[in-house]
């Protein structure tokens, strides 16, 4: 009529299969639910946000001051080392040629450049501020047409507000490092805050850098490349006056 309990310790080897086979049934559904949280929905969010954190900054970015065996520069003494600053001095009304050095720091596709100051607080897209004029293949990568010239080279503008939009794609693999030059044009003296501005479809990033356009030559840049210790890099105004140079009109 009613089951009568055995006592576990009365239990006989029947028993204890029946019992093993339940609590290894109910384990492994356990552990399959677990496995099941773990790839369907605690795996995903980790990864996603892993790569929310890699998309926010991407890439490091810096102006480059080759070895001199490499090549010479226009704004800084050099020597045997690679040096990177997060700063420059620039002569005013002048055309110097820059270099930025770009370092991924994960995988990403971009589909746009776009580089130049930030307008003054006031907004005046025709104030003073340093502009960026022509784009040059200073290293030999081959990424960009030789030649080009803004508003004429498909992919080349200079905007309204004075920026130099690239549209070029670039698969960037964690690894390779992209060296741009930069042909800027100086007027006034100043401050000024250098966006560069990675576009693609995962992520938009705005790099910040600052180029201090003074007639003071006294002055020193702080090297930040972490390869060696600290220590001041010598500015060298080898800039062309622009007197002598045609300003490129934006494409409205």
């Amino acid at each position: 009529m009613f089951g009568v309990s055995v006592p576990m310790s009365q239990w006989g080897s029947g028993e204890w299969l029946t019992f093993g086979v339940i609590a290894l049934t109910l384990l492994t559904a356990a552990v399959g639910a677990c496995l099941q949280l773990e790839f369907q929905i605690f795996s995903p969010r980790r990864q996603r946000f892993k790569r929310e954190e890699e998309l926010n900054d991407p890439v490091d970015m810096h102006f480059l001051v080759p070895p001199l065996s490499q090549r010479r520069i226009e704004y800084a003494q050099q020597d045997d080392r690679e040096h990177l600053l997060s700063e420059l001095l620039l002569a005013p009304n002048t055309s110097t040629l820059v270099e930025l050095r770009l370092h991924p720091r994960t995988r990403f596709v971009t589909t746009e450049f776009l580089f130049g100051c930030v307008d003054d607080p006031e907004g005046l897209v025709t104030s003073r501020k340093p502009r960026p004029v022509e784009l040059i293949d200073v290293y030999g990568q081959g990424h960009i047409t030789p030649n080009s010239r803004p508003n004429e080279t498909p992919g080349h503008v200079i905007n309204s507000r004075l920026e130099y939009r690239w549209n070029y794609e670039r698969k960037w693999n964690g690894l390779t490092t992209l060296i741009l030059g930069i042909r800027i044009e100086t007027d006034e003296e100043g401050r000024y805050l250098w966006h560069t501005t990675l576009i693609g479809d995962e992520a938009e990033t705005v790099k910040e850098l600052v180029i201090h356009v003074t007639k003071r030559n006294d002055l020193f840049l702080n090297c930040v490349n972490g390869e060696h210790e600290r220590h001041s890099v010598i500015p060298a105004f080898r800039g062309t006056s622009r007197s002598k140079l045609e300003f490129v009109q934006p494409n409205h």
